[in-house]
């Protein structure tokens, strides 16, 4: 399927999706995550029942547009919650400029979720004896704990098997587990420390200020997955400070075990092998709070690794430091011979001509929420969309392309018994 002026519809309602702020907010009651996201999930069921489809809201965590009958499912699991949209933008959200539609989540993950929900309707007009049920939920907590799905598990039918729109193709065997950590270390410098918004960004911005003067350093956001992708400007903010305060211990302890290339390597946690690739840490939050320096740091470590090993590691490098656990999921590895690995492999092959070879990645998706799933897209290899920075997008025949490719996913996993 190629873009063309039939698809104006489509491209609307991603540009009415991108346009709603929903990077998080204050719970509110039947907007557990903050009225931003529950507005962005009405406009979503709305949408997919002027398709035709069926909707559940799942009290404001999730929702679920479907079709069919029978005992079995299919799962397709995206989020329609950002990261904040951040600084540095050089275009307006929900921009149809140059081939792409440009807008936080373009394409992690309303683009995607749009994409499928067109696929959804499409089959529900042309296939009419699935042998399972075919279910696109939605939720609205993935990029801050995945709390969405805690509440659909508790409450919803578990699905037979799926896919989730919300990492790359062709597939994902591998994802790393995720750690977390907050860090507190005394400090007691006259100056105050402020950076970073989220752990799994990378700091694109981090101050300080020193009677009254307050110096800037700034940097390039990318998803803490892949941290080499950025510029951590809270390295740069201790580098500095480092100079400045030569005899301040912290600062160096900072500078050597976090906020430098071989920091993984300084920490003693190398751990790697083929199966699950390399450990990565991120800072991506410092901020100074009554004499201490807090930094909050995102790691992705491959199967080997162990968060009781980290957190030792940690605090035998840094003996000052109070180390918080703030938030960690296991890895997920996928068997590259089941039927579901098999299937959508074959699907992405017949579509692009490419083979399909499970990659390793650190993100973490919805599949580690549920059994029986794993990440299908919607990146495709050396394409840049500039997720989780400024400018992010996804060109108009991508968005084309993943209405028919998740059509084709669905159909075929519905079908295959």
């Amino acid at each position: 399927m190629r873009y063309n002026s039939t698809m104006k519809k489509e491209t609307a309602f991603l540009t009415e999706l991108l346009a709603i702020d929903s990077a998080g907010g204050e719970p509110a009651p039947g907007a557990p995550f903050g009225a931003g996201v529950r507005n962005c999930l009405d406009l979503f069921l709305a949408k997919a029942e002027e398709l035709g489809l069926k909707t559940i809201n799942y009290a404001g965590y999730a929702g679920e547009a479907y079709i069919g009958t029978g005992a079995e499912s299919v799962g397709v699991f995206a989020h329609l919650d950002t990261v904040p949209a951040g600084e540095g933008w050089t275009t307006r959200t929900g921009e149809v400029r140059d081939g792409s539609i440009w807008g936080r989540g373009a394409i992690d993950d309303k683009g995607p979720a749009a994409a499928c929900l067109y696929a959804l309707a499409r089959l529900k007009r042309r296939e009419n004896k699935l042998k399972r049920r075919v279910r696109l939920i939605v939720g609205c907590n993935e990029e801050s704990g995945s709390g969405c799905m805690k509440y659909f598990n508790a409450h919803a039918e578990p699905v037979t098997l799926g896919f989730t729109p919300d990492s790359d193709f062709p597939y994902v065997q591998c994802e790393k587990s995720i750690l977390q950590l907050r860090l507190s270390l005394p400090f007691g410098l006259p100056i105050t420390v402020s950076g970073g918004q989220r752990a799994n960004v990378v700091c694109a911005e981090a101050a300080y200020t020193k009677q009254g003067k307050t110096f800037i350093f700034r940097g390039k956001a990318a998803h803490a997955m892949e941290p080499h992708k950025g510029d951590n400007a809270a390295w740069k903010l201790f580098d500095a400070l480092k100079t400045l305060y030569p005899a301040n211990a912290v600062l160096q302890s900072v500078c050597a075990y976090l906020a430098n290339p071989a920091a993984i390597r300084n920490l003693g946690i190398c751990a790697s092998d083929e199966r699950s690739g390399s450990a990565t840490i991120n800072i991506g939050v410092v901020r100074t709070e009554k004499e201490r320096l807090n930094i909050t740091l995102d790691l992705r470590l491959p199967i080997p690794s162990t968060k009781e090993t980290v957190i030792r590691q940690l605090k035998k490098a840094m003996p000052q430091a109070d180390v918080q656990e703030l938030y960690y999921a296991p890895y997920l590895y996928a068997d590259p011979n089941s039927d579901l690995v098999r299937t959508l492999g074959k699907i992405y092959t017949t579509e692009t001509g490419k083979p399909a070879r499970g990659l390793i990645t650190g993100g973490g998706t919805y599949a580690r929420t549920v059994k029986n799933c794993v990440a299908f897209g919607p990146a495709l290899p050396d394409v840049s969309y500039n997720i989780h920075d400024a400018d992010e997008h996804i060109p108009l025949e991508h968005f084309a392309f993943l209405q028919n490719i998740y059509y084709k996913a669905m159909k075929a996993l519905a079908d295959d018994r």
